[in-house]
């Protein structure tokens, strides 16, 4: 079991971005149910990636310490978009046909899919003990 420990022993002003993106995820699934069927779904996960793209890419050029790209972390960075954007159509898909009830608690499953991706992958370790 994974416990989190808020603290603003670590907090950093950019940990703002993370509540803004989930403020406007949820907007975003609010928004979708509402849509008239005529906007076909594309237009819609269009419309979602590439503002997200451009407010990354305009990160990039802020952030202090900013490297170029090699070709192979290009190739990375373009096969995230690509499957940004088809996550994006399928998230909208489902919101327009089936309940929130019923896909919501899906899409928040992937929270522990991202945990344990998170622990095998970049080999984290937890505190064991917690008070």
């Amino acid at each position: 079991m994974v416990i989190i420990r808020p603290s603003l022993g670590g907090f950093e002003p950019n940990s703002v971005l993370v509540l803004f993106a989930v403020l406007f995820a949820a907007a975003r699934d609010l928004v979708t149910r509402t849509l008239p069927s005529a906007i076909p779904s594309i237009s819609v996960s269009a419309a979602t990636t590439l503002p997200i793209s451009l407010f990354g890419f305009t990160l990039t050029t802020v952030q202090r310490n900013w490297q170029p790209v090699s070709t192979y972390q290009l190739l990375i960075l373009t096969a995230a978009a690509f499957f940004l954007f088809f996550g994006y159509q399928f998230i909208v898909m489902a919101m327009r046909i089936g309940g929130v009830g019923y896909v919501v608690p899906f899409r928040y499953s992937s929270l522990i899919w991202v945990i344990f991706f998170w622990a095998t992958l970049f080999l984290a370790k937890y505190p064991i003990n917690t008070p």
